[in-house]
């Protein structure tokens, strides 16, 4: 698969769910981070013919947002 590269749309629209996020774990979990080595986001890609579905999870509270930019399709 190709390197993914978000389109400043798309990385508003990540930056938004990061900041949605980012207290999370202490609200979920009872402490500041997902693990010692990362783990709370996952992106899934999915590629069609006319580009990348991405989405993105927070793997606390299993939210997903569809992030993708359709503008250029």
């Amino acid at each position: 698969m190709d390197n993914i590269q978000l389109t400043e749309n798309e990385k508003k629209e990540l930056e938004e769910f990061y900041h949605k996020h980012k207290n999370c774990c202490m609200k979920h979990l009872g402490k500041p981070f997902f693990s010692t080595t990362g783990g709370q986001y996952t992106f899934l890609i999915t590629p069609t013919g006319l580009g990348n579905v991405i989405q993105v999870q927070c793997n606390v509270c299993k939210e997903i947002k569809d992030i993708t930019d359709v503008s250029n399709w």
